[in-house]
């Protein structure tokens, strides 16, 4: 009889012939996490992890807005921001759905 655990259906269960010649079931739960997107063009985001066990650091990567916006888009809200402190462009100018890391970064 299996374990508690391992009676649920939501548990894959792989049968395997062992070099002896018996079959053995070996229960296979689904891993937590799955892969991080970009806030703001929903692609999938490099260098981000959802596996557990790793420190922080090795997560998501280490620059602004790392783990939320991809690279792209980070390019896209730091020009907007500075082209904004220079004066050449309008909070109102922005896309809507970035508007708030672009404020964010311009205060």
């Amino acid at each position: 009889m299996p374990r508690p655990k391992n009676r649920s259906r939501s548990v894959r269960r792989l049968y395997r012939r062992t070099p002896k010649g018996n079959v053995v079931i070996h229960y296979k739960r689904r891993e937590k996490g799955g892969r991080s997107y970009c806030a703001l063009c929903h692609s999938i985001l490099g260098g981000a992890s959802a596996r557990r066990g790793l420190p922080k650091t090795k997560k998501r990567p280490e620059r602004i807005f790392g783990g939320r916006l991809c690279q792209g888009c980070v390019r896209r809200v730091v020009s907007c921001a500075a082209r904004i402190r220079d004066g050449k462009m309008k909070m109102e100018d922005v896309e809507i759905r970035a508007r708030g890391y672009v404020g964010s970064m311009v205060k």
